[in-house]
């Protein structure tokens, strides 16, 4: 797979993840606002967990109400500039959880920008009801889940260019590679021509062409050398017998 498909598929999968987390969102506020329009506390497990409808002015689970401007810009910004960051990974771990994180921002950044009082000043819905602590939403819970996940991430240093694990094989193969080429090389080096090691057939894939060719020649002028330095006591013999011969004759 080329390495602009799979980033055209990871980006698909932050697009798909982002998207279902603002509709769950808007479709669970609007639940909210047409359910419990009456203001009363719905308890889900006593006074731990129950459902309220709030209008919050302020940041996630109702901090700092003041303040809606701020985080209205705040949330433009990381919607606009989280997917160039998820355009950098190639991890689909990483690149699913920064799409919750894009999510939660943007389920949130709609309600300030189109909820009343107005545009940018809207005020978001929460409904789920923390105890007596605080009131939020989907939206919250999706920023929540993934800033934590990234926590983990960074704490057990998962690769955010690439899936756990890929930068270590490709390190090991790179390593087998270099250590089959130095073992070629040392063959090469033990079976030099000329050193008296005859070359055999499991040579061929260290030593070169022209190395064999060498080799060969040189094995077939050491053999002929051989041969004559064999047949020279023959005829030194044949001499010998000669000059015999002839002082027997003389004596004669």
């Amino acid at each position: 797979m080329s390495t602009a498909h799979k980033a055209g598929r990871l980006m698909m999968w932050a697009i798909v993840v982002g998207l279902l987390t603002v509709a769950i969102d808007q479709a669970t506020k609007q639940w909210a606002l047409s359910s419990l329009g009456d203001g009363a506390r719905r308890p889900l497990f006593g006074d731990l967990l129950g459902l309220e409808l709030h209008f919050n002015p302020g940041a996630a689970f109702s901090f700092l109400t003041g303040s809606t401007w701020i985080f209205t810009a705040v949330a433009a910004v990381v919607v606009l500039a989280l997917p160039l960051w998820i355009r950098r990974t190639s991890s689909r771990p990483w690149t699913i959880t920064l799409g919750v994180v894009w999510g939660g921002a943007a389920g949130n950044l709609v309600d300030r920008l189109f909820r009343q009082p107005g545009f940018g000043r809207g005020h978001v819905v929460d409904f789920i009801a923390y105890g007596r602590w605080f009131i939020g939403n989907v939206a919250d819970i999706a920023l929540v889940l993934g800033i934590v996940v990234i926590v983990v991430f960074s704490w057990f240093s998962v690769p955010f260019d690439g899936e756990p694990g890929h930068k270590g094989e490709q390190a090991g193969e790179a390593d087998a590679g270099e250590g089959r080429e130095g073992q070629a090389d040392g063959v090469a080096e033990a079976r030099r021509p000329g050193e008296g090691v005859p070359v055999t057939a499991e040579d061929g894939a260290a030593v070169t062409a022209e190395d064999g060719a060498a080799a060969r020649l040189s094995s077939g002028g050491t053999g002929e050398d051989a041969i004559s330095d064999a047949e020279e006591p023959d005829g030194a013999g044949e001499n010998a017998g000669l000059s015999a011969r002839r002082d027997n004759l003389g004596h004669a």
